[in-house]
């Protein structure tokens, strides 16, 4: 039965070789769009699925209103939420409060290498966090001890990349690292550990971080940031008791 099919299929394929190269390359087309968007939506659906706890972690989002109608949605929201829901609310693990220092100012890192030739960048991709960032959320570490180290305001973490970018094939833990940050503060960091590469379906697209005590040095404490009910700028994220 199926040696006739393809017997008619060449016949017709001979016969009518216009229309027969058209239904082909359209049903390449089509078949090759299907395949194209099926791979897309998959890869939407994995976001953040790297994460062992996803299913508990939520990030707190700010609604603003005027006159019962609400006209602004924020993702970020004041420092003071944070510890404060972990607190009062039952239902809440831990928190962490995440800031993007260059969202701010530029933060630019320097190293001088052991042939005193200086490597320089301006980052996008820094980070400040609270010690439990790792305690909510997946990011493996090849070497270092994230949790105790963002409680360490000169402590530096850094992706498999850019520890490759400033560093090349010289080992990184305990290099010094100059960041400028905006115009005038200038601090001391040691590469305390470096984490694997966060993967591209992860809406964090982090590079480095460093923990939130470095805002005192930088803005002053931002009058403690415990108690800071004003400063919507961070990105505050809780977990959730299973």
């Amino acid at each position: 039965m199926y040696k006739n099919y393809l017997v008619v299929f060449f016949r017709k394929l001979v016969r009518h070789k216009t229309i027969s190269l058209i239904n082909l390359i359209g049903l390449t087309i089509g078949m090759t769009s299907c395949f194209l968007i099926l791979i897309y939506i998959a890869f939407e659906f994995s976001y953040d699925k790297q994460h062992d706890q996803v299913e508990n972690i939520y990030r707190i989002r700010l609604d603003l209103f005027e006159d019962g109608k609400r006209f602004i949605e924020l993702p970020k929201c004041t420092p003071a939420l944070g510890p404060a829901l972990k607190r009062d609310v039952p239902g809440v693990k831990e928190f962490t409060r995440l800031l993007p220092l260059a969202f701010h100012s530029p933060v630019i890192l320097n190293y001088t290498n052991r042939e005193n030739r200086e490597i320089s960048f301006q980052e996008q991709k820094i980070y400040t966090a609270d010690p439990a960032f790792s305690k909510i959320f997946t990011f493996p570490m090849i070497k270092g001890d994230l949790q105790e180290g963002l409680d360490d305001p000169s402590a530096l973490f850094m992706s498999e990349a850019a520890a490759k970018k400033y560093f090349g094939n010289e080992e990184p833990i305990g290099k010094v690292i100059k960041m400028l940050y905006g115009n005038s503060t200038k601090l001391d960091l040691t590469v305390s550990g470096i984490f694997k590469d966060v993967a591209q379906n992860s809406h964090l697209k982090i590079d480095f971080l460093v923990s939130n005590k470095l805002l005192y040095p930088i803005w002053g404490g931002i009058n403690n940031v415990e108690d800071n009910w004003e400063a919507n700028l961070f990105y505050t994220y809780i977990l959730t008791f299973a």
